[in-house]
């Protein structure tokens, strides 16, 4: 019986299957009528205790359980060998044994019985059956500390691997901007530079040319400036920001007179009162709403006005572009301000790369801010962006 007992042990893989076995079997070994065990978890030694009637066992939470048998099974474990103690109130005799070898205990079990002590075969049979469990105990460690491994492996793996593949859609993202987005300017460039040095006599179409090489140049700028923030933001730590204590009144009259050079129909509406100051990037701030009045403009209805607005608004800086015209898809919202995302439109005219609402984002989170959108055929779309004046004192 006790070569079975062994036998079983070597089979188990967890501890329940091993406290189930020593329920089930070790009576086999030896007469008794209570058994506890203390056996390892992953947060410490859990207390099984059993009846020999009933020959199952119970995990039990209450400490106070173990008062009975707790000493004997603690001093069994610490000496690495078997521990007897008698109980004179109860005339109840306790064998407890150690879950192992000398050199590596992993528990202890004790067993109990009235009127009668253990003969030195019961002691002898009963490390047997502790040594196995013990060796047991010992694989079932090692079966989890392997399985933890390999789990730790695969889950470094699959970063890697996740971070590969955004490595190469970057990649993918850049051939695609430069292959496609920046191609157009530059060949504009290129044909209009040609066209000047073939000698063009009239001076109308030669200042046409000219006015379509500098815009062409400034869009390669932009999408150049665009593509540099937006690896920076992806690769890096998020956008670099300069921040410094400035005046808001003066920055949104500076930005508004520039951004009126470009989009006409802007209108600012200004608050009540003064702004007061900030600590932000301002150069950051004008590129944002610079990035939401072009996307505005772009995608608003044509002609109709961008209304900008900056104020303070329960402890915190917002700014709000919104504009007229056909509402954003429910679809498209959640995806809004990931890169290379571009809304629809039916105008045939030259667009971005899809980076501007990625590139808001960023500026945002580089404040510590963030920024949302809603869209509906009343009310049209509105950009809003939150910076908490608390963070930037």
């Amino acid at each position: 019986m006790l070569l079975e007992f062994i036998s079983e042990c070597v089979s188990l893989q967890t501890v329940p299957e091993l406290t189930k076995l020593v329920a089930a079997r070790l009576h086999w070994i030896c007469d008794y009528d209570t058994c506890t065990t203390l056996l390892p978890e992953p947060d410490g030694l859990s207390l099984w205790s059993q009846d020999r009637k009933v020959c199952t066992a119970a995990k039990i939470e209450d400490e106070s359980c173990l008062s009975s048998h707790g000493t004997a099974l603690r001093d069994a474990m610490a000496k690495g060998s078997p521990t007897v103690a008698y109980c004179n109130d109860s005339d109840r005799f306790v064998l407890a044994l150690p879950l192992g070898s000398r050199t590596a205990v992993h528990g202890a079990l004790c067993v109990g019985r009235v009127g009668k002590g253990f003969s030195q075969e019961d002691v002898r049979h009963l490390q047997h059956a502790c040594s196995s469990v013990g060796g047991a105990l010992a694989r079932i460690a090692a079966l989890a500390a392997e399985r933890t491994a390999e789990h730790a492996i695969k889950l470094v793996e699959s970063e890697l691997r996740a971070a590969a593949e955004d490595r190469v859609l970057l990649a993918e993202q850049m051939v695609g901007i430069v292959s496609h987005d920046l191609r157009n300017p530059l060949s504009a460039i290129l044909m209009g530079t040609s066209l000047m040095e073939m000698g063009e006599a009239n001076p109308a179409k030669k200042q046409r040319l000219l006015q379509s090489v500098q815009n062409a140049t400034r869009r390669a700028q932009r999408l150049v400036e665009d593509l540099l923030d937006f690896t920076q933001a992806r690769v890096g730590k998020g956008l670099a920001v300069q921040m410094a204590n400035v005046d808001l009144d003066e920055l949104m009259a500076s930005i508004v007179d520039e951004l009126r050079l470009s989009f006409p129909n802007l209108e600012h509406h200004l608050p009540d009162h003064p702004l007061g100051s900030a600590c932000l990037d301002a150069d950051r701030i004008h590129q944002l709403l610079g990035n939401l009045v072009a996307n505005a403009t772009l995608y608003g209805t044509p002609r109709k006005p961008v209304h900008l607005k900056c104020e303070i608004n329960e402890g915190e800086l917002v700014f709000s572009v919104s504009n007229e015209g056909d509402p954003i898809p429910p679809a498209m919202l959640a995806d809004m301000f990931e890169p290379m995302i571009r809304g629809h439109q039916n105008q045939n005219e030259q667009h971005g790369v899809g980076l501007g609402l990625y590139i808001v984002r960023a500026i945002a989170q580089g404040h510590q801010g963030t920024v949302a959108v809603t869209s509906c055929a009343e009310n049209g779309t509105c950009f809003s962006v939150h910076l908490s004046i608390g963070r930037m004192a």
